[in-house]
């Protein structure tokens, strides 16, 4: 197991939420994530850390690679794509 670090900035942390919660708990199931916790900024609401847990550093680069996952990361709106912290 792996645990990674991802920040990121959205447009609209409602509309970033209601992707992430559905659409894209599936996905990172299916590409082998054991869960995740996501954390909100006090001064900037839009902003978010998660922290995931995954079964293994090769299996998120599948994830990231899928342009299903591409596709649902956009749906987002990233104000700038997120970072990966792996820890």
């Amino acid at each position: 197991m792996i645990n990674i670090m991802g920040q990121a900035r959205y447009e609209d942390f409602d509309h970033f939420w209601s992707i992430f919660k559905d659409r894209g708990a599936a996905s990172r199931k299916r590409h082998g994530s054991l869960g995740a916790r996501i954390f909100r900024d006090v001064d900037d609401p839009n902003a978010v850390t998660i922290l995931f847990e995954w079964e293994s550093r090769e299996r998120f680069e599948e994830f990231r690679a899928d342009p299903e996952v591409v596709a649902t990361i956009q749906s987002t709106r990233p104000l700038s794509p997120p970072t990966f912290t792996f820890l």
